[in-house]
């Protein structure tokens, strides 16, 4: 029997009109979330001012702000559509703002006396000198300067240095002179023993000597002393890359019967000996290699003209005078593979 209640009861309420449910009051938090939906759009709002509030016309009829200003005409509420995006937001009517007017309020000015305008009045002398004597008694004494003390004399700092006077970058200071000697003369058993100095950023002077006392078999013999001074100027700075070289050379020799480094030499040669002395001057090449810190590696050629004096003989020892002759030369006057030690 209470199965059957139920069922007829069912049965009642769904015989009711749908228009008779959908005449029920809305909530406008519901609405609102439907028609996002049903239209695809972003409705911002608050459920704190979407809740309590409840709509008569829940139509979605039209465009989607007709509709928000059907559901929120007679609220506090009002929308704003900016660009894609609707906002929900409480708004204050005028009337139920509290009443203030417009009008400027005028405030009466503030009633005092004006200060009276005194004029300064001068102290007495005596007045005046007794404060400055106190001033003078209270101050306190700077002691004297000790007798060790001496003036500091500042010299000025230049900002701007010239070109030739900076080092180039990661060289540290540049070499102050250095010590050399000639490889190529080692080679022949020639002493010899040079020193270059540092003139400038650019420029060096460099003076080296040369001295072979030595006579070989069947009075063969290459005996010479040779002095050579030159200038030099460095395409960068001393004693690295590039320079070009000015030099002189003077000196004496003994020579006979034999070249340097094993050279075959000619008929005159090999059969005589030449004693005498020359002069010239000449120009060089050449490029300094850096090793390390102290050590480096140079090599040069230079061309020139020499001046010639000398005795000829037969190399037979204690052989007679043929004859004095004297030359103009033009040719190789330098040549070297020099290692150098640096003294910075």
């Amino acid at each position: 029997m209470g199965r059957l209640l139920c069922t007829l009861a069912f049965v009642i309420v769904s015989a009711v009109p749908g228009s008779a449910l959908s005449a029920r009051p809305a909530n406008l938090t519901h609405l609102l979330e439907r028609l996002a939906v049903e239209r695809n759009v972003h409705i911002a709002f608050s459920h704190m001012l979407t809740d309590p509030v409840v709509v008569r016309d829940p139509s979605s009829e039209g465009d989607v702000p007709a509709v928000l200003e059907r559901w929120l005409e007679g609220t506090d509420l009002q929308f704003k559509h900016l660009g894609e995006n609707y906002y929900i937001y409480k708004g204050y009517r005028q009337d139920t703002l509290p009443g203030v007017s417009a009008a400027p309020v005028s405030m009466p000015a503030p009633a005092f006396d004006p200060l009276p305008v005194v004029a300064p009045v001068p102290l007495p002398q005596s007045v005046q000198r007794r404060f400055y004597e106190s001033l003078r008694a209270a101050s306190v004494p700077l002691p004297a300067p000790h007798s060790s003390f001496r003036p500091v004399r500042l010299e000025p700092v230049p900002i701007f240095r010239p070109a030739a006077a900076l080092p180039t970058p990661g060289s540290g200071y540049l070499p102050a002179w250095a010590v050399k000697t000639n490889l190529l003369y080692d080679a022949t058993r020639t002493l010899n023993l040079g020193v270059e100095f540092g003139l400038t950023r650019r420029w060096s002077l460099d003076v080296s000597g040369n001295y072979n006392p030595w006579t070989f078999s069947e009075n063969r013999k290459m005996k010479h002393w040779l002095v050579q001074p030159e200038v030099r100027w460095w395409s960068c700075t001393r004693f690295s890359g590039h320079f070009v070289g000015f030099h002189a050379l003077g000196g004496g020799y003994n020579w006979g019967g034999m070249l340097p480094w094993g050279i075959r030499p000619g008929a005159g040669l090999r059969g005589h000996r030449y004693q005498g002395w020359l002069a010239g001057a000449g120009v060089s090449y050449g490029y300094h290699w850096v090793l390390g810190n102290r050590w480096g590696l140079e090599a040069t050629v230079g061309a020139g003209y020499a001046y010639l004096d000398y005795d000829k003989y037969p190399c037979a020892k204690c052989g007679r005078k043929i004859g004095s002759e004297t030359q103009h030369y033009f040719g190789p006057t330098k040549a070297g593979i020099t290692l150098i030690f640096m003294v910075k």
